[in-house]
């Protein structure tokens, strides 16, 4: 009866494993899937870490070159209003000549 209960248990101690053993198929099945997907994921981040990191060398350039179309229409305006200011300054100044002469004449007559 000893040996039918030690047989008995050891068929019982048996389905166990194999069951445990089952059970750890599977779950290795599961990490391996998942690591395949993680690896998918994470090819796919890369990708779009790449595009991201052109799109900001694209958008650094362009904010580059808008800086520099902006400070070079700054430059051209600056200039114009400088030679604008020259011009007025000269009128200003034959407008004065005039206005002097035509005092000068008054007074002579």
């Amino acid at each position: 009866q000893t040996i039918e209960l030690e047989a008995s248990d050891m068929l019982l101690g048996a389905d166990e494993l194999t069951q445990l053993q089952n059970k750890l198929e599977c779950l290795e099945a599961e990490v391996e899937t998942t690591r395949t997907e993680n690896e998918q994921v994470n090819a796919v981040l890369a990708t779009r870490v790449t595009e991201l990191e052109h799109l900001l060398q694209s958008s650094q350039e362009t904010i580059a070159q808008l800086e520099d179309d902006h400070r070079c229409t700054l430059e051209e305006r600056s200039g114009k209003i400088r030679q604008l200011e020259e011009e007025l300054s000269l009128m200003v100044g034959q407008v004065e000549a005039s206005a002097s002469e035509v005092l000068r004449v008054e007074e002579e007559v």
